[in-house]
């Protein structure tokens, strides 16, 4: 059954990554607007669909990690628009998406003595990405960096459901590669908002956003 899951969410990922980068390729005219609209939302709800399809029995994890999803939905619907406001509606809507998922992910935590190692290579990582973005932020750079702390600690409390071992093998991988592949992802869209706009971004970003939202919807059904 994951199986095939996973193999009907990569050939939707596909699809996804055409769509969007042939939107993300147009200019800003009207219709390039309308391709988004109608691919994007579509695309998100697919995840909260695969969330809902998957959690069963409900548990605390489930709820708050589907919060989590139905969040980031939100944010990518409030991105879509190219202007500050939207922008920032879409970084809040990210943020609360990450504490949903952090509370879900601190239900099944597990410490052990790996997770000092992922502490310093996050460190490391955020400390280079603030100063690349360092002069580009402006007035943002408070917000930006909230939020990125916000994933940071979601990606090291992943690692926390990672060390379980109380829990499938399978769930944990997609929990931990589901966090990982969010966190790069947003690696993508800075550099697009904030770096340089390049249709690079998307593609990369793109498979990599979806790619860790599904995997962490089908891990609801397999911890």
């Amino acid at each position: 059954m994951l199986i095939y899951s996973l193999f009907l969410l990569s050939f939707l990922l596909l699809i996804a990554l055409l769509l969007s980068v042939r939107a993300e390729m147009l200019d800003d005219s009207g219709k390039s607007i309308i391709k988004v609209w109608a691919t994007k939302p579509a695309l998100s709800l697919m995840f909260i669909a695969v969330a809902l399809m998957h959690a069963t029995p409900w548990s605390a994890y489930s709820l708050l990690l589907l919060a989590g999803l139905c969040l980031c939905f939100l944010g990518d619907v409030f991105l879509i628009p190219n202007n500050a406001r939207c922008f920032m509606l879409g970084l809040i809507s990210f943020l609360a998406g990450h504490l949903f998922y952090i509370a879900a992910f601190a239900v099944l935590f597990t410490p052990d003595q790996t997770l000092f190692l992922a502490v310093l290579v996050l460190i490391g990582i955020d400390t280079i990405v603030a100063i690349w973005l360092k002069d580009r932020l402006q007035d943002m750079r408070n917000p930006v960096y909230v939020y990125m702390a916000a994933i940071s600690v979601m990606v090291l409390a992943a690692c926390g459901v990672f060390a379980n071992d109380n829990l499938a093998s399978a769930g944990k991988w997609l929990v931990l590669l589901g966090a990982i592949s969010f966190y790069i992802s947003d690696l993508f869209v800075v550099r697009q908002k904030f770096v340089s706009s390049s249709v690079f971004n998307p593609m990369m970003g793109l498979p990599l956003y979806y790619g860790g939202q599904f995997a962490l919807a089908l891990s609801l059904g397999h911890l």
